[in-house]
C-alpha cells in the first residue's frame, strides 16, 4: 500500500513541478503552438508512466483485507503456492518407490488424504469469516493428489514397473541358443554365448495396427526348434529386416526378457506366420527378448525416464501452484469496487486480470498514437 501512494505522489510531484517550470521560464510568443505541442506530449508520457507504475503495484502488491493481518496473509500466500507443489512431489516420490512394494498401503495414503482435503474444506466453508487463500488450500491439494495419482501410475506402468522387475529377477550368463527356454523362466536378462546371433534372414513383421516383429536366436548349431526370439514393435520390414534395439551391432550378446505379456500373443501370431513362411519350427513357449548391448544400461533407462517424467511433472505443478496462488490472491482484493463476497471465483480472476492489463493497455495505445488517454471500460 505504501508502495502504491508513493508512485501516485510522485506522479503528481512531477506534474506539479512542470507546471511550476513552464510558469517561471515562459517559452517566447512565435513558440508558443509549439511548445503547447511539447507539454501535451510531456503530459502522456507521463501519465502512461503513471499508470504503467499504479498497474505494477496492484498486481504484485498484498494489502492488508478484512480476511486478517497482513503476516497473516502473507502465510496464508506461501501456504497455498508451496502446499500443492509438496504434496504432488510427495506422492510422485511414493508411486516412484513405495508403490512396488505396497501397492495397497499408498492407495489408502491417497484416499485417505483426499478425504482430509474434503473435511478440511467442509469445515471452512462453515466459518463466517474464513480466508480465501485457506478455503482454496485444501481445494488445489486435492487436484495436486488427483494429478499426482495419475501421473505416478502412468510412469510406473511405463517405465518403473520394468526397471523394478528387471532388479528382482535373475540373470544369466553363456547361454546357448539351443538351451530350452523352460530353464530360464525366471530370467530377466541373458548373456548368450559368442555364436549367438540374430537370424535377421528370417525375421517377419507381423502387421495388426503396429508392426510386431519377431526374428529367431540361434548359433552355428542351427537346432531344429527355435527356443529364443528377438522381438519389437514397429522396427522391420515385411521379411528379411529386423533391426529392434542393438540387432544392428555385432558386438550385442546380451538380451533382456520381457516381462510384460501384453504383446506376446501378436508375437505368438508373428512366430506362426514366420514358421509358415521361412519353413522353421519353434517350440509353443518361447522367449520372447529385447536384443540389446549392455543390459544393464537399457534397465538404468528405465528407471531414468520413468523419475525425469514425474520431476518434470513437478516442477510443472509448481509453476501452477504458484499461478493460482497469486490469481487468488489478486482476486480478493478489496481495493477494488468490484470485489464483494457474492461473485464467484473464476469471475474475479477473470475481472483481476483485465484491469490489470488495462493501464498497460492504454499505455501501449498512448505511445503509438500519442492521443489523450482515454478511460478503461
Amino acid at each position: 500500500l505504501a508502495q502504491g501512494d508513493w508512485l501516485k505522489q510522485a506522479a503528481s510531484q512531477r506534474q506539479l513541478n512542470l507546471r511550476l517550470h513552464l510558469v517561471l521560464h515562459p517559452a517566447p510568443p512565435l513558440d508558443q503552438a509549439a511548445n503547447n505541442e511539447e507539454v501535451g506530449q510531456l503530459m502522456q508520457e507521463k501519465t502512461a508512466q503513471s499508470g504503467l507504475a499504479e498497474s505494477a503495484a496492484s498486481l504484485f502488491s498484498v494489502l492488508p483485507t478484512r480476511h486478517g493481518p497482513d503476516n497473516g496473509r502473507r502465510y496464508d500466500l506461501l501456504a497455498l503456492a508451496l502446499g500443492p507443489f509438496f504434496t504432488f512431489g510427495v506422492v510422485c516420490l511414493l508411486f516412484a518407490t513405495v508403490f512396488h512394494w505396497a501397492p495397497g498401503l499408498v492407495c489408502i495414503a491417497v484416499i485417505a488424504s483426499l478425504i482430509a482435503c474434503i473435511v478440511h474444506y467442509q469445515q471452512h466453508n462453515a466459518e463466517i469469516h474464513g480466508s480465501p487463500l485457506r478455503s482454496q488450500l485444501p481445494v488445489q491439494c486435492g487436484v495436486a493428489i488427483c494429478l499426482s495419482t495419475v501421473t505416478g501410475l502412468l510412469a510406473y506402468e511405463v517405465y518403473i514397473s520394468q526397471y523394478w522387475a528387471l532388479s528382482e529377477s535373475h540373470i544369466y550368463a553363456n547361454v546357448l541358443p539351443s538351451e530350452a527356454a523352460a530353464g530360464y523362466a525366471d530370467a530377466g536378462k541373458l548373456v548368450f554365448g559368442d555364436e549367438a546371433h540374430v537370424d535377421v534372414m528370417h525375421a517377419l513383421g507381423y502387421k495388426t495396427g503396429h508392426v510386431y516383429c519377431v526374428a529367431p536366436i540361434r548359433d552355428e548349431s542351427m537346432s531344429s526348434s527355435v527356443q529364443y526370439w528377438a522381438a519389437g514393435v514397429n522396427c522391420c520390414g515385411a521379411r528379411g529386416s529386423f533391426t529392434c534395439d542393438d540387432a544392428w551391432d555385432a558386438r550385442a550378446r546380451s538380451a533382456l526378457v520381457i516381462q510384460s505379456e501384453d504383446s506376446h500373443p501378436e508375437y505368438a501370431l508373428a512366430v506362426k506366420q514366420a514358421e509358415a513362411a521361412f519353413g522353421i519350427s519353434s517350440i509353443q513357449n518361447p522367449a520372447f527378448v529385447r536384443w540389446v548391448l549392455d543390459p544393464e544400461a537399457v534397465q538404468l533407462n528405465f528407471w531414468r525416464v520413468g523419475t525425469s517424467i514425474l520431476l518434470l511433472a513437478v516442477l510443472f505443478d509448481f509453476m501452477y501452484s504458484c499461478t493460482v496462488a497469486w490469481l487468488v490472491n489478486s482476486s480478493w482484493r478489496e481495493d477494488h469496487p468490484w470485489n464483494n463476497d457474492d461473485m464467484s471465483v473464476a469471475r474475479k480472476i477473470v475481472q483481476r486480470v483485465w484491469i490489470g492489463c488495462c493501464p498497460l493497455r492504454m499505455t501501449a495505445e498512448t505511445l503509438a498514437s500519442q492521443e489523450p488517454l482515454t478511460a478503461c471500460s
